[in-house]
């Protein structure tokens, strides 16, 4: 019996050193690793496919929930290239929005952003951004009463 267990070891270890070697002599015969370098005005770099925008203003006050948010993107040709009114669903910022981006835009971008509150207050901003701007998210826009 203890004979048997001693060949069982010795199989299992040339089992695991014939794996190995497989292995290895697989890993020989494979073409190198090609390793391509990102920066930032690299095509191949990983920018976002969409922008994610927190809105807030600079004045201590309160705007109502409900209030009236407005955010307009453009091309650098002036194309729009996203629209969205929505109503405040909380009564103080940030304000987080996500705008899908299509593939091919001409940069820079520019965001108009506008508050208009229940009570009559007025805030607005436009923010340029160049593609770069999209590396680190989130975006945030400050608007001012007007």
């Amino acid at each position: 019996m203890a004979q048997f267990s001693f060949f069982r070891r010795k199989n299992l270890g040339l089992l695991l050193g014939a794996a190995a070697l497989s292995v290895v002599c697989a890993a020989a015969s494979l073409p190198p690793v090609e390793t391509v370098a990102l920066t930032r005005n690299s095509p191949n770099a990983k920018i976002s496919s969409s922008i994610k925008l927190e809105l807030q203003y600079a004045e201590r006050i309160l705007v109502p929930r409900g209030s009236e948010l407005n955010v307009q993107v453009k091309d650098a040709n002036g194309q729009t290239v996203f629209t969205r009114k929505s109503t405040t669903k909380h009564d103080a910022p940030p304000y987080v929005l996500d705008i899908p981006l299509r593939k091919t835009l001409s940069y820079p971008l520019k965001i108009e952003a506008g508050l208009v509150s229940r009570t009559g207050h007025r805030f607005s901003e436009t923010l340029e951004i160049n593609q770069s701007d999209l590396e680190n998210p989130p975006l945030q826009v400050t608007m001012h009463m007007e």
